[in-house]
């Protein structure tokens, strides 16, 4: 029921040039009493249901401290078990350890996970308690300029009590860019409100209308004198934020990423003006005077925009790039590199009191885990969640047997019947029921440590394993329905990427002492709701990474369980599709 007066409200925004058109356009006396009584009406509405919103949404608003008292700044719970989000510079005088204030008027324990000094953000984590309240997640792709929004924080520390101060305005600008310093605490597609924000709101949520975060509030205009507010604050873009929630839950310094080219405006498009030979982009075609068209699959209309759009992506993110060179039109696909900036380093606290001594810097190295305790923590969560997804009732599986076909170039190369006969031995049967009976044949073996023969009958090592790479990713699906921490070890948060078309967590787990497994994980789905289904499987030998890999597709429920009925062996950042696997039936024998 709730639910329904968010979006009532939502849609009520329509009433509000109807309301101002009748007040200061329509002559008073030309206004009847019934038309009167209706606008009141949706006014005493509007009033309503923003209440409503806002006190629904201000148990999510986190009031940040360090541990003396004093300074301070704002955040927000993203997580019901206490993640939150807020700005860097916020937690950098913090350190790792510092306490977060709700509106319940408590105080609870926080920890700091990860930092993104280049983009202003951070993630912590407040602890002490069983169930926090968070706040919905927004799209802020869908923003538009003159939406209305609210700004959540603890401005000038007026929330003794830890309830936020709220600030109402409207959206002023989309996609502003605002330098840093240096290339520290940079805003790429930012959004500007005006909404008011003052010290202590940096780091606290912008809300839309209907309770959803769109962003985080970092920075505000202000007088040199006085500190006071002049109706220009920017958040950054939940857009951004998304990108960098894994390098931050995996306690990283996170690094932004570059193409290792500049463009500029000229009247025929938008050309490379700088370039580094040795870059990737430069290997792959690109020249001094080319035209760039797409990055990511998004269109670029002009410097600014491509500027703007390169900010958002952390290091290393995999990106299509089209660009105009000699006449010729070419798409290409790479990982972006590192932008380098300074080693980050504690400031003192917030306090305005003496000063106290600690190590100079605590965050560690640049795109290096930190914390390889609580990197495996948030691992093990994630696969957690998911597992709570895909097999809610945590129904245990003895036995699974799956038909299905091996397509390669539309054509159904081969079809398998394979028996997950016992998962504790991890005993399995494959058999080829081919359209060619003579080429029919059965294999047992014991999956343990890779994957070994017990009878290899007459057939070429090559086709066996041929059949056998089609079916390890749904063992291993398999083997996670089960319980991971004992089957696998060595966890690992690697940190974000693309699988599948879509932002993923990167995991890496062990599956022996020779092989690892990576696994993309979706960190949200298309309505921003944290939903973590897997997208994508690979093998791979300890430190070395593979191209190759298996995407999960079509998930149906068999027995109240989710499971893929088809998979796609991928190549290459572009994840061309080489085989495809479609499960025909499936049958679950529970224990």
């Amino acid at each position: 029921m709730e639910e329904q007066e968010v979006v009532s409200y939502h849609s009520i925004k329509s009433y509000i040039f109807y309301i101002l058109i009748s007040l200061f356009i329509i002559p008073i006396g030309t206004i009847e009493a019934d038309d009167s009584e209706e606008i009141l009406k949706k006014v005493k509405e509007f009033e309503n249901n923003r209440i409503k919103v806002i006190e629904k949404i201000s148990p999510s608003v986190v009031c940040i401290f360090g541990k003396n008292p004093g300074g301070g700044g704002s955040g927000v719970l993203f997580n019901i078990n206490g993640y939150l989000i807020t700005n860097f510079h916020v937690v950098q005088g913090v350190g790792l350890e510092g306490l977060g204030g709700i509106s319940d008027g408590k105080m609870y324990p926080m920890e700091v996970l990860g930092i993104d000094p280049g983009g202003d953000l951070a993630i912590a984590k407040l602890s002490k308690k069983n169930k926090f309240t968070s706040a919905k997640l927004g799209d802020s792709n869908q923003v538009m300029v003159g939406d209305l929004c609210m700004a959540l924080g603890n401005p000038f520390l007026l929330a003794e009590d830890y309830t936020p101060t709220v600030t109402h305005g409207v959206v002023s600008g989309i996609k502003r860019y605002q330098e840093g310093q240096g290339r520290l605490l940079v805003y790429g597609n930012c959004i500007q409100i005006d909404s008011s924000i003052n010290p202590g709101n940096s780091g606290g949520p912008l809300f839309n209308d209907a309770g959803e975060v769109i962003g985080i509030n970092g920075r505000g205009s202000f007088e040199e004198r006085g500190r006071v507010n002049v109706g220009l604050g920017y958040a950054i873009s939940m857009e951004q934020i998304l990108n960098f929630i894994p390098d931050l839950l995996s306690t990283k310094i996170c690094q932004h990423a570059t193409l290792d080219a500049v463009f500029a405006d000229r009247k025929d498009g938008v050309r490379c003006v700088r370039l580094n030979l040795d870059s990737e982009i430069s290997r792959l075609g690109l020249s001094l005077g080319d035209t760039i068209l797409e990055l990511d699959h998004i269109k670029i209309n002009t410097a600014n925009e491509y500027t703007n759009l390169i900010t958002t992506y952390p290091a290393n993110w995999p990106v299509h790039v089209k660009f105009k060179t000699d006449k010729k039109i070419k798409d290409v696909y790479l990982r972006l590199k590192t932008l380098p900036y300074q080693v980050v380093k504690r400031t003192s606290p917030p306090t305005g009191k003496k000063k106290i001594k600690k190590p100079a810097n605590v965050w560690g190295k640049p795109g290096i885990i930190r914390d390889k305790k609580i990197n495996s923590r948030e691992c093990k969560r994630i696969l957690s969640d998911f597992k709570k997804l895909i097999n809610p009732e945590g129904v245990k599986i003895k036995s699974l047997k799956a038909q299905f076909d091996i397509t390669f170039d539309n054509k159904i190369v081969q079809e398998v019947e394979v028996e997950f006969i016992n998962i504790q031995k991890q005993i399995v049967s494959i058999k080829k029921i081919g359209v060619d009976k003579k080429e029919s044949f059965e294999i047992n073996f014991i999956k343990n440590s890779g994957i070994n023969l017990e009878d290899k009958s007459e057939l070429d090592e090559d086709q066996i394993r041929y059949v056998i790479d089609q079916i390890e990713s749904l063992f291993q699906y398999y083997l996670l329905l089960q319980e991971p921490e004992k089957k696998f070890k060595n966890f690992a948060l690697v940190g974000g990427d693309k699988a599948n078309g879509k932002r993923a967590y990167k995991l890496r787990i062990g599956l022996n002492d020779k092989q690892d497994w990576l696994i993309w994980i979706n960190i949200v789905d298309e309505n921003i709701n944290f939903i973590p289904n897997i997208l994508k499987l690979a093998a791979t030998v300890k430190d070395e990474s593979t191209s190759y890999g298996n995407t999960l597709n079509d998930f149906k429920l068999f027995q109240k369980i989710s499971f893929p009925t088809s998979i796609y062996t991928v190549k290459g950042l572009e994840e061309k599709v080489i085989r495809k696997i479609k499960i025909k039936s499936l049958t679950l024998v529970k224990e």
